[in-house]
C-alpha cells in the first residue's frame, strides 16, 4: 500500500493517522505500506515539513520518502522498493538475511544523489 499525502495540503496529512489505524486494524499482518509525502517540487508551499511525515513513519514502523508525481523524484523508487520487498517475502530462505527496505530506500537516494533537498 502507497499511502499518500499532499505536502501542500494539512488535511491530507490529517486523514494518514486514520487510514494507518485502519490498515492496522482490517488488513493482513503482512501488508507492505510506505508513506510518501507528494508534490515535493512545490516545497515553497509546504504545510507539512519532512521531519512530520519521518515521525509519523516512524511512529508506525513504515518506509517514508517525499516523491513528486509531477517531476518524478523518487517514484520509481518508491515502486522498486516495494516490490524488492514483495519478492523478497515470496522467496525468503531460511539462510537469506531479511531485506531492509528502509536500507535500500536510504541507500537509492544517496546513489542517485537528486533529492538531497527533499
Amino acid at each position: 500500500l502507497l499511502l499518500l499525502y499532499d505536502i501542500t495540503n494539512k488535511s491530507s496529512f490529517d486523514n494518514i493517522r486514520a487510514w494507518l489505524t485502519e490498515i492496522h486494524e482490517y488488513a493482513q499482518t503482512d501488508v507492505v505500506i510506505m508513506l510518501l509525502g507528494n508534490k515535493a517540487d512545490m516545497s515553497s508551499e509546504r504545510a507539512i515539513r519532512r521531519d512530520e511525515g519521518e515521525r509519523l513513519a516512524r511512529e508506525y514502523s513504515v518506509p517514508f520518502m517525499e516523491t513528486s508525481a509531477k517531476t518524478g523524484v523518487n517514484v520509481e523508487l518508491a515502486f522498486i522498493a516495494v516490490a524488492k520487498e514483495l519478492k523478497h517475502r515470496a522467496v525468503q530462505h531460511p539462510n537469506e538475511p531479511k531485506f531492509q527496505i528502509h536500507e535500500y530506500i536510504e541507500s537509492q537516494k544517496e546513489k542517485s544523489g537528486c533529492c538531497s533537498y527533499f
